[in-house]
């Protein structure tokens, strides 16, 4: 009889794990990890592809956003400088305080459950500048273009503007007193360069020089003159409607777009991959336990020729 006797401190130093352990381990089941990785990616590609051919069904929630195009009129936009048509696409995509208004006028105190109504004007303000213009929620989190509520884009001297809501009524009414405000706005900030010009053409026309006459400043004074005179008497609008206000359905796959299904694929590949690690290393412990004599005796696959001792902790071979 031979005994060999193997301390706790020798057993505990055995069973110690380097990376070099690790990596041979997953280098031993490279094929399962790789196969399951692999795997997930072929089913998500094949679900997207589906769903893009119309073999699964897609649930959809129809929804309404109101749509609008408008431009500065011409009349008014030869009367203003620079500064002041940038003054008004300020107003209208970023502006909050302008926004708020004609929230406030639409009668909306409610924006996807986030209650407005009693809110002071400084908390108004905030939610419509982070929530509506920046696309963060009300905990500071990006929520990403594709889910826009309040939607702007200028393109040269015509602007888009949209905006989504659970009542089509309620959308559209925000886009009427949206129109209504910017005019408002824009009219106290046009109205200074107007006057300046009526009031340069008068001296002008009081006092004509043979230099203005034949330069034509004279007959195309005559014309903006006109046109400043009907605007600040109210007949000539600052903004003309390029398209009537209308209402646009939308499934919820056109609202979020198909970075949702993209963000959830991700998630599912990665959480295979990690899975497959796993598995790897519990499949390597039972290649390791089965490889064992005296693992193989406990779960009774060969004949009871080893004893091992746990009170004490030792390993005792019989020849």
């Amino acid at each position: 009889m031979k005994e060999i006797i193997k301390d706790e401190n020798e057993l505990t130093a055995e069973t110690e794990i380097s990376l070099v352990d690790i990596l041979a381990i997953l280098l031993r089941w490279r094929r399962l990890i790789l196969s399951l990785t692999l795997g997930s990616l072929i089913v998500v590609l094949g679900y997207v592809l589906l769903l893009q051919y119309g073999f699964i069904a897609q649930e959809n929630n129809s929804l309404q956003h109101a749509q609008a195009s408008f431009r500065i009129n011409t009349s008014i936009l030869s009367l203003a400088s620079s500064k002041e048509y940038n003054l008004f696409l300020t107003y209208a995509l970023s502006e909050p305080t302008v926004i708020d208004t004609a929230l406030r006028k639409a009668n909306i105190t409610t924006l996807d459950g986030i209650e407005l109504g009693g809110l002071d004007a400084a908390e108004r303000i905030f939610l419509v500048r982070e929530y509506l213009i920046n696309g963060k929620d009300t905990s500071g989190k990006d929520l990403g273009a594709e889910r826009w509520i309040y939607r702007s884009n200028a393109k040269g001297e015509s602007l888009q503007l949209d905006f989504r809501h659970v009542a089509g009524d309620k959308a559209l009414g925000f886009l009427k007193a949206l129109k209504e405000t910017l005019e408002e706005r824009c009219f106290e900030q046009f109205k200074p360069g107007v006057i300046s010009f009526m009031q340069g053409f008068e001296d002008i026309k009081s006092k004509p020089t043979q230099s203005a006459i034949d330069s034509g400043i004279l007959v195309n004074g005559y014309k903006k003159y006109s046109s400043a005179s009907d605007f600040m008497e109210g007949r000539l609008p600052l903004l003309v409607n390029l398209g009537q206000a209308e209402l646009i359905e939308m499934s919820d796959s056109e609202f979020t777009g198909n970075n949702e299904i993209g963000k959830k694929g991700f998630i599912f590949i990665v959480a295979v991959f990690l899975a497959s690690l796993m598995l790897s290393f519990l499949a390597e412990g039972i290649r390791l336990m089965l490889n064992d004599p005296l693992s193989r005796v406990k779960l009774g696959l060969d004949d009871d020729l080893q004893r091992y001792d746990r009170s004490d902790k030792t390993e005792i071979l019989i020849d």
